[in-house]
Protein backbone atom coordinates (compact mmCIF):
# COMPACT_ATOMS: atom_id res chain seq x y z
CA UNK A 1 0.00 0.00 0.00
CA UNK A 2 2.66 2.25 0.93
CA UNK A 3 4.45 1.54 -2.50
CA UNK A 4 1.24 2.30 -4.46
CA UNK A 5 0.53 5.94 -2.49
CA UNK A 6 4.89 6.83 -3.65
CA UNK A 7 4.18 5.83 -7.27
CA UNK A 8 1.11 7.85 -7.41
CA UNK A 9 3.25 10.99 -5.83
CA UNK A 10 5.97 10.53 -8.25
CA UNK A 11 3.31 11.08 -11.44
CA UNK A 12 2.14 14.00 -10.09
CA UNK A 13 4.84 15.36 -9.41
CA UNK A 14 6.49 14.90 -12.99
CA UNK A 15 2.80 15.73 -14.79
CA UNK A 16 3.49 19.15 -12.83
CA UNK A 17 7.14 19.96 -14.42
CA UNK A 18 5.90 19.70 -17.89
CA UNK A 19 5.83 22.69 -20.16
CA UNK A 20 2.43 23.85 -21.18
CA UNK A 21 1.92 25.20 -24.84
CA UNK A 22 1.63 29.02 -25.39
CA UNK A 23 -1.67 29.53 -27.08
CA UNK A 24 -0.36 32.87 -28.19
CA UNK A 25 0.80 33.24 -31.71
CA UNK A 26 4.93 32.59 -32.28
CA UNK A 27 7.23 35.35 -33.39
CA UNK A 28 7.77 35.44 -37.05
CA UNK A 29 11.47 36.11 -38.68
CA UNK A 30 10.47 39.67 -39.34
CA UNK A 31 9.16 40.51 -35.96
CA UNK A 32 5.69 40.40 -36.53
CA UNK A 33 3.69 37.47 -34.55
CA UNK A 34 1.72 35.67 -36.95
CA UNK A 35 -0.35 32.28 -35.77
CA UNK A 36 1.81 29.37 -36.39
CA UNK A 37 -1.51 27.64 -38.21
CA UNK A 38 -1.59 30.39 -40.25
CA UNK A 39 -0.54 29.49 -44.46
CA UNK A 40 2.76 30.86 -45.51
CA UNK A 41 2.75 33.72 -47.18
CA UNK A 42 3.37 34.04 -51.06
CA UNK A 43 6.54 34.44 -52.32
CA UNK A 44 8.08 38.03 -53.51
CA UNK A 45 7.45 38.43 -56.81
CA UNK A 46 10.81 38.88 -59.02
CA UNK A 47 12.04 42.89 -59.92
CA UNK A 48 13.36 42.31 -63.61
CA UNK A 49 16.80 43.17 -64.23
CA UNK A 50 17.01 46.44 -66.94
CA UNK A 51 19.38 45.75 -69.66
CA UNK A 52 22.42 47.48 -70.34
CA UNK A 53 22.31 50.67 -72.89
CA UNK A 54 25.25 50.84 -74.75
CA UNK A 55 26.61 54.90 -75.14
CA UNK A 56 25.83 56.63 -78.17
CA UNK A 57 29.20 56.91 -79.00
CA UNK A 58 29.92 53.39 -78.27
CA UNK A 59 26.82 52.55 -81.12
CA UNK A 60 28.76 55.01 -83.40
CA UNK A 61 31.99 53.12 -83.24
CA UNK A 62 30.07 49.73 -84.10
CA UNK A 63 28.13 51.21 -86.97
CA UNK A 64 31.59 52.98 -88.31
CA UNK A 65 33.67 49.43 -87.70
CA UNK A 66 34.74 47.95 -90.93
CA UNK A 67 32.40 45.20 -92.29
CA UNK A 68 33.93 41.74 -93.94
CA UNK A 69 33.62 41.82 -97.59
CA UNK A 70 31.44 39.50 -99.41
CA UNK A 71 32.99 36.67 -100.74
CA UNK A 72 33.85 36.76 -104.78
CA UNK A 73 31.43 35.05 -107.13
CA UNK A 74 32.21 31.63 -109.03
CA UNK A 75 35.15 32.38 -111.78
CA UNK A 76 33.19 31.74 -115.10
CA UNK A 77 34.72 29.06 -116.84
CA UNK A 78 36.01 30.73 -119.73
CA UNK A 79 37.39 33.30 -117.90
CA UNK A 80 41.42 33.59 -117.90
CA UNK A 81 41.98 35.56 -114.98
CA UNK A 82 41.59 33.37 -112.50
CA UNK A 83 44.07 30.82 -114.15
CA UNK A 84 47.85 30.52 -112.95
CA UNK A 85 50.35 28.17 -114.67
CA UNK A 86 50.01 25.79 -111.98
CA UNK A 87 45.54 25.59 -112.30
CA UNK A 88 45.26 26.01 -115.89
CA UNK A 89 42.88 23.53 -116.49
CA UNK A 90 43.12 20.29 -118.36
CA UNK A 91 39.69 19.71 -119.92
CA UNK A 92 39.47 21.49 -123.01
CA UNK A 93 36.20 23.17 -122.73
CA UNK A 94 37.21 25.27 -119.51
CA UNK A 95 40.33 26.53 -121.24
CA UNK A 96 40.40 30.16 -121.38
CA UNK A 97 40.82 31.60 -125.39
CA UNK A 98 44.20 32.98 -124.36
CA UNK A 99 46.69 31.69 -121.36
CA UNK A 100 47.42 32.71 -118.05
CA UNK A 101 49.82 35.22 -117.75
CA UNK A 102 53.05 33.79 -117.57
CA UNK A 103 52.51 30.77 -119.63
CA UNK A 104 53.94 29.52 -122.77
CA UNK A 105 52.72 27.24 -125.15
CA UNK A 106 54.85 25.29 -127.75
CA UNK A 107 53.35 22.86 -130.36
CA UNK A 108 55.05 20.75 -132.89
CA UNK A 109 53.51 19.14 -135.66
CA UNK A 110 54.19 16.37 -137.99
CA UNK A 111 51.89 15.73 -140.98
CA UNK A 112 52.64 13.42 -144.03
CA UNK A 113 50.27 13.20 -147.29
CA UNK A 114 47.91 10.76 -147.68
CA UNK A 115 46.07 11.81 -151.13
CA UNK A 116 45.87 8.32 -153.29
CA UNK A 117 48.26 7.89 -155.43
CA UNK A 118 51.11 10.08 -153.33
CA UNK A 119 50.57 9.35 -149.94
CA UNK A 120 53.95 9.64 -148.02
CA UNK A 121 55.39 12.19 -151.13
CA UNK A 122 54.94 15.10 -148.95
CA UNK A 123 56.26 15.25 -145.28
CA UNK A 124 55.97 18.69 -143.59
CA UNK A 125 56.73 19.91 -140.21
CA UNK A 126 55.61 23.05 -138.23
CA UNK A 127 56.04 24.38 -134.85
CA UNK A 128 54.41 27.34 -132.94
CA UNK A 129 54.31 29.01 -129.55
CA UNK A 130 52.94 32.07 -127.83
CA UNK A 131 52.95 33.43 -124.82
CA UNK A 132 51.12 35.28 -122.68
CA UNK A 133 52.68 38.43 -121.29
CA UNK A 134 49.68 39.69 -119.50
CA UNK A 135 46.52 38.75 -118.35
CA UNK A 136 44.17 38.23 -121.65
CA UNK A 137 46.89 38.91 -124.11
CA UNK A 138 49.28 36.62 -125.58
CA UNK A 139 52.15 36.80 -128.58
CA UNK A 140 52.48 33.90 -130.74
CA UNK A 141 54.94 32.80 -133.71
CA UNK A 142 54.90 29.72 -136.22
CA UNK A 143 56.99 28.78 -138.90
CA UNK A 144 56.47 25.08 -141.11
CA UNK A 145 57.91 23.91 -144.26
CA UNK A 146 55.14 22.63 -146.96
CA UNK A 147 57.83 19.24 -147.36
CA UNK A 148 60.96 18.68 -145.28
CA UNK A 149 62.72 17.58 -148.65
CA UNK A 150 61.99 20.20 -150.47
CA UNK A 151 62.26 23.35 -148.30
CA UNK A 152 63.45 25.35 -150.86
CA UNK A 153 60.25 25.21 -152.29
CA UNK A 154 57.64 26.50 -150.09
CA UNK A 155 57.53 27.45 -146.46
CA UNK A 156 55.44 29.52 -143.96
CA UNK A 157 55.81 31.45 -141.16
CA UNK A 158 53.77 34.24 -139.00
CA UNK A 159 53.98 36.44 -135.99
CA UNK A 160 50.34 37.14 -134.50
CA UNK A 161 48.82 38.90 -131.32
CA UNK A 162 45.63 37.87 -129.38
CA UNK A 163 43.07 39.74 -127.12
CA UNK A 164 40.44 38.07 -125.28
CA UNK A 165 37.87 40.72 -124.57
CA UNK A 166 35.03 38.58 -123.75
CA UNK A 167 34.32 35.17 -121.94
CA UNK A 168 33.72 33.59 -125.25
CA UNK A 169 35.58 36.19 -127.91
CA UNK A 170 39.27 37.38 -128.39
CA UNK A 171 40.39 38.97 -131.52
CA UNK A 172 43.46 37.77 -133.56
CA UNK A 173 45.79 39.97 -136.17
CA UNK A 174 48.68 38.16 -137.98
CA UNK A 175 51.45 39.23 -139.88
CA UNK A 176 51.95 36.64 -142.34
CA UNK A 177 55.02 35.54 -144.87
CA UNK A 178 55.27 32.66 -147.43
CA UNK A 179 57.41 31.19 -150.33
CA UNK A 180 55.37 28.99 -152.55
CA UNK A 181 55.57 27.32 -155.78
CA UNK A 182 52.69 29.09 -157.59
CA UNK A 183 51.58 27.50 -161.37
CA UNK A 184 51.94 29.90 -163.88
CA UNK A 185 51.10 30.70 -167.90
CA UNK A 186 54.40 31.12 -170.31
CA UNK A 187 54.88 30.96 -173.46
CA UNK A 188 56.40 28.74 -175.51
CA UNK A 189 58.84 28.90 -178.91
CA UNK A 190 56.54 27.29 -180.35
CA UNK A 191 53.71 30.10 -179.62
CA UNK A 192 51.81 28.14 -177.35
CA UNK A 193 51.64 28.43 -173.48
CA UNK A 194 52.53 26.15 -170.67
CA UNK A 195 52.34 25.97 -167.01
CA UNK A 196 55.19 26.06 -164.98
CA UNK A 197 56.36 26.39 -161.24
CA UNK A 198 57.30 29.65 -159.63
CA UNK A 199 58.61 30.12 -156.59
CA UNK A 200 57.29 33.48 -155.19
CA UNK A 201 57.58 35.22 -151.37
CA UNK A 202 54.45 36.20 -150.49
CA UNK A 203 53.62 38.72 -147.47
CA UNK A 204 50.13 39.00 -146.28
CA UNK A 205 47.59 40.01 -142.70
CA UNK A 206 44.98 37.66 -141.44
CA UNK A 207 42.30 38.74 -138.92
CA UNK A 208 40.35 36.83 -136.56
CA UNK A 209 37.58 36.43 -134.01
CA UNK A 210 38.01 34.02 -132.01
CA UNK A 211 35.32 32.21 -130.04
CA UNK A 212 34.36 29.29 -127.49
CA UNK A 213 30.96 28.38 -126.05
CA UNK A 214 30.46 25.67 -123.98
CA UNK A 215 26.94 24.57 -124.33
CA UNK A 216 27.15 21.71 -121.52
CA UNK A 217 30.64 20.01 -119.42
CA UNK A 218 30.95 17.53 -122.64
CA UNK A 219 29.97 19.69 -125.68
CA UNK A 220 31.33 22.39 -126.51
CA UNK A 221 32.27 24.65 -130.39
CA UNK A 222 35.52 26.78 -131.23
CA UNK A 223 35.38 29.18 -134.34
CA UNK A 224 36.54 31.49 -136.50
CA UNK A 225 40.39 31.81 -134.97
CA UNK A 226 41.29 33.25 -138.83
CA UNK A 227 38.73 34.30 -140.89
CA UNK A 228 39.90 37.40 -143.54
CA UNK A 229 43.43 36.53 -145.65
CA UNK A 230 44.87 39.37 -147.63
CA UNK A 231 47.75 38.59 -149.16
CA UNK A 232 50.36 40.21 -152.23
CA UNK A 233 52.22 38.38 -155.31
CA UNK A 234 49.66 37.34 -156.50
CA UNK A 235 47.27 39.59 -154.81
CA UNK A 236 44.46 37.39 -153.01
CA UNK A 237 41.79 37.77 -150.92
CA UNK A 238 40.10 34.84 -148.70
CA UNK A 239 37.48 34.30 -146.53
CA UNK A 240 37.32 31.18 -144.12
CA UNK A 241 35.00 30.00 -141.39
CA UNK A 242 36.49 27.33 -140.01
CA UNK A 243 34.76 25.88 -136.99
CA UNK A 244 34.73 22.99 -134.50
CA UNK A 245 32.38 20.93 -132.61
CA UNK A 246 33.99 19.09 -129.60
CA UNK A 247 32.76 16.44 -127.54
CA UNK A 248 34.53 15.72 -124.41
CA UNK A 249 33.35 12.17 -122.39
CA UNK A 250 36.42 12.42 -120.09
CA UNK A 251 38.22 15.34 -118.64
CA UNK A 252 41.48 14.33 -120.92
CA UNK A 253 39.75 13.14 -123.88
CA UNK A 254 38.64 15.51 -126.67
CA UNK A 255 36.74 14.44 -130.21
CA UNK A 256 36.40 16.98 -132.52
CA UNK A 257 34.86 17.29 -136.25
CA UNK A 258 36.31 20.77 -137.71
CA UNK A 259 34.97 22.28 -141.36
CA UNK A 260 36.70 25.30 -142.89
CA UNK A 261 34.79 26.61 -146.08
CA UNK A 262 37.35 28.97 -148.18
CA UNK A 263 36.47 31.12 -150.85
CA UNK A 264 39.34 32.57 -152.61
CA UNK A 265 39.46 35.57 -155.02
CA UNK A 266 41.87 35.61 -157.46
CA UNK A 267 39.83 36.89 -160.41
CA UNK A 268 37.15 34.02 -160.08
CA UNK A 269 36.23 32.76 -156.72
CA UNK A 270 37.47 28.96 -155.85
CA UNK A 271 35.43 27.44 -152.83
CA UNK A 272 36.81 24.29 -150.89
CA UNK A 273 35.30 22.73 -148.04
CA UNK A 274 38.10 20.89 -145.62
CA UNK A 275 36.64 18.49 -143.41
CA UNK A 276 38.68 17.31 -140.48
CA UNK A 277 38.09 14.72 -137.95
CA UNK A 278 40.28 14.46 -134.69
CA UNK A 279 41.28 13.32 -131.19
CA UNK A 280 42.82 14.82 -128.19
CA UNK A 281 44.09 13.15 -125.73
CA UNK A 282 45.47 15.28 -122.50
CA UNK A 283 48.41 14.34 -119.67
CA UNK A 284 47.26 16.85 -116.79
CA UNK A 285 47.40 20.81 -117.92
CA UNK A 286 51.06 20.71 -119.48
CA UNK A 287 51.07 18.16 -122.43
CA UNK A 288 48.32 17.41 -125.11
CA UNK A 289 48.82 14.28 -128.39
CA UNK A 290 46.63 15.02 -131.12
CA UNK A 291 45.94 13.33 -134.42
CA UNK A 292 43.48 14.52 -137.39
CA UNK A 293 42.69 13.37 -140.41
CA UNK A 294 41.93 16.07 -143.10
CA UNK A 295 39.86 15.70 -146.36
CA UNK A 296 41.37 18.71 -148.61
CA UNK A 297 37.82 19.65 -150.59
CA UNK A 298 34.72 17.28 -149.66
CA UNK A 299 33.18 19.49 -152.57
CA UNK A 300 34.92 17.94 -155.65
CA UNK A 301 37.00 14.75 -154.12
CA UNK A 302 38.28 12.86 -151.80
CA UNK A 303 41.28 12.11 -153.10
CA UNK A 304 43.63 14.96 -151.20
CA UNK A 305 43.70 13.88 -147.38
CA UNK A 306 46.36 14.06 -145.04
CA UNK A 307 47.72 12.85 -141.40
CA UNK A 308 48.65 15.37 -138.44
CA UNK A 309 49.53 14.69 -135.55
CA UNK A 310 50.24 17.65 -132.66
CA UNK A 311 52.46 17.44 -129.58
CA UNK A 312 51.88 20.22 -127.52
CA UNK A 313 53.44 21.24 -124.56
CA UNK A 314 52.69 24.21 -121.82
CA UNK A 315 54.64 25.64 -118.52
Amino acid sequence: MRRALLLLALARTAFAQAPVPDPSPSPSPTGLYVPTDAPSPPPEPSIPIPLRVQPEDTLAATASAPVAAPLPAPASWLTGAPFTPQTYPMERLRRPLTLAPGMLEIVAAFLVDLSSGVAGDRLALAAEGRYAIAPFVELGAEAGTFDVRKISDGFRGAVYARRQVADWLALRGDFVMDRTLVQVEQMTPAGGTELVSDARRRIGAVAGTPLKLAFTQTLGLEALERVFYVRTNPRTVTLAGPLSLLWQPLPYIVVEVSAAPVVERPTDAIFTLPVTLGGVLSFGNSTDLALHVRALDTTHSLDGRDLTVNLTMRM
